[in-house]
């Protein structure tokens, strides 16, 4: 098929068309696995925000005030590592020609599980120790030039220079999560395919992930991800109208119509992810020629695979 990488690797529309094909391949089995996990995941989302809006109204809510996050991000914990490793599973063999089916998809996770679960851990503690860092820095900075009169900081009435450094330093610790998020994006896929986890797996990551594809990366997160803010923004408007509890059947399809939505966005971005991961290990390993074989799956679809 199609298109050959560039000095600058592959663009970043042929990684959303690959991943859509892919799935418009094999719709029924992509179909069951967003139904298993993805649509769960979602939905309940909207019933956390439902059910944190209708309760913050009762007194006794803040005596206990992280059982309900708690219980809310290990459940969608659960339910994205089995998304992320039955997709991912599903996504590599499909552009490789060879059979599905849900048992087997559903079985790679006894392999998988456990590692993206580490991979997991490994990925926001050092998130979590660099924002840490950060904030101890900043808190030195600000401190240090408290002191030498250049910013003003009470707390009754903040400066304007207080304010601009303290988004300064916001949007610096945003910008290196980010850059981070970029360069071990590849690492959940780098689990399922290779066996490796933890540190290892975002280590190889960043090998795969090069300089001219890091763009790429970039541009496919954001594709995926600015929607899904909007329609999360926009559902949590809903769900805090709605605090009351009295719900509209146009508020229920509103419901719906967001988690139907969401769990699209979610298959198709771990698809896409997946051959990003494809391609970027390709190019790394200097696997690419100008040729490309097309599998056919059924008489109607094809998927490129690369040689």
């Amino acid at each position: 098929m199609s298109t050959a990488p560039g000095a600058q690797g592959f663009p970043f529309w042929a990684v959303i068309s690959e991943s859509r094909r892919i799935i418009r391949a094999h719709n029924r089995h992509f179909f069951a696995l967003s139904l298993l996990f993805l649509f769960p995941l979602c939905l309940s989302s909207v019933i956390y925000l439902a059910l944190y809006a209708a309760l913050s109204h009762h007194d006794g809510f803040y005596s206990q005030p992280i059982l309900l996050p708690l219980l809310f991000n290990l459940f969608s914990l659960f339910f994205t590592l089995c998304a992320l490793g039955t997709i991912t599973y599903s996504t590599f063999n499909a552009f490789n020609g060879r059979p599905l089916t849900l048992a087997s998809s559903i079985k790679s996770l006894l392999h998988t599980f456990l590692p993206l679960l580490s991979t997991q851990f490994v990925y926001l503690t050092i998130v979590f120790c660099l924002a840490m860092v950060f904030g101890v820095l900043a808190a030195l900075l600000l401190t240090g030039l408290q002191i030498l009169g250049v910013v003003e900081v009470n707390f009754d009435r903040l400066s304007i220079s207080f304010k601009v450094l303290a988004i300064m330093l916001v949007l610096l610790l945003v910008s290196i999560v980010l850059w981070l998020q970029v360069k071990w994006c590849l690492a959940y896929v780098v689990v399922v395919e290779e066996s490796k986890w933890g540190f290892e797996a975002l280590r190889r990551s960043g090998q795969l992930m090069k300089k001219g594809m890091r763009g790429v990366a970039l541009c496919v997160s954001l594709y995926f991800v600015i929607p899904s803010l909007i329609m999360t923004y926009l559902m949590m408007m809903v769900v805090v109208g709605a605090s009351s509890g009295h719900w509209s059947w146009t508020l229920v399809f509103q419901a719906v119509l967001y988690t139907v939505f969401e769990t699209q966005l979610m298959l198709h971005a771990f698809a896409a992810n997946v051959v990003l991961y494809i391609y970027c290990k390709a190019l790394a390993e200097g696997d690419f020629g100008s040729n490309y074989v097309c599998l056919p799956f059924d008489d109607a679809h094809k998927v490129s695979e690369v040689v």
